[in-house]
């Protein structure tokens, strides 16, 4: 059965799909545009996910935007293994409300799973949605 959801969570104007954020649990180095293989074990979700990268901090956290692995057939992949999802940021289709847990999906999730997510930042309809778990 599948849950209803506050917001629909699109990409940024331009962009391939909303920006995920990301921290392997082993430290892997990665550059713009390479793309990295994992699995957010600590949302729960048993989909490997495929993201291109946009940055890496020092800190080793990895934004990037999920692309699947179609997308990324026949190019390098870089296996960052499990990891945690930090935040997702994108464009709300709905009505997210700062400061609250709300239910979200992903626009490009495989699964059509609810998530919910903290939204602490709201500028128009761009937000950035922290504290990740998969209901």
């Amino acid at each position: 059965m599948l849950m209803k959801y506050a917001y629909k969570l699109l990409p940024l104007k331009g962009e391939i799909s909303a920006r995920k954020s990301i921290l392997p649990f082993k430290y892997t180095k990665v550059k713009k545009g390479d793309y990295v293989l994992g699995r957010p074990t600590m949302q729960g979700c048993p989909v490997q996910h495929v993201l291109q990268v946009i940055e890496q901090e020092k800190s080793g956290v990895i934004t990037g935007w999920v692309v699947g692995p179609q997308f990324s057939r026949g190019k390098k992949v870089v296996d960052v293994g499990d990891y945690s999802v930090i935040r997702f940021e994108g464009i709300a289709e709905g009505k997210p409300v700062w400061g609250t847990r709300q239910t979200f999906l992903p626009g490009l999730c495989m699964m059509n799973l609810t998530h919910s997510g903290i939204v602490n930042f709201i500028k128009g309809n761009i937000v950035k949605i922290e504290s990740i778990l998969i209901l």
